[in-house]
């Protein structure tokens, strides 16, 4: 279904433990790796771009892939 490196839109509102704020959907964002498929679903590592304190910065957040959709 997905593969390393596809561009990726996040199709869900998301929300990662180690952020404050919850990404938006409509990021675009990068496949980093699979982490692990848990009960049929991908749960893969994402390299986002946000900002953070004014400068922009990519983060790896995981996302499920009924989170997402490819573009």
């Amino acid at each position: 279904m997905f593969t390393k490196g596809d561009r990726v839109r996040l199709i869900k509102d998301h929300k990662e433990l180690r952020f404050v704020e919850a990404f938006k959907a409509g990021k675009i964002c990068y496949l980093n790796h699979l982490y692990r498929i848990q009960d049929g679903i991908e749960i893969w590592s994402v390299m986002i771009e946000v900002k953070i304190c004014g400068i922009s910065r990519q983060v790896n957040i995981s996302v499920p892939h009924t989170s997402m959709e490819k573009c």
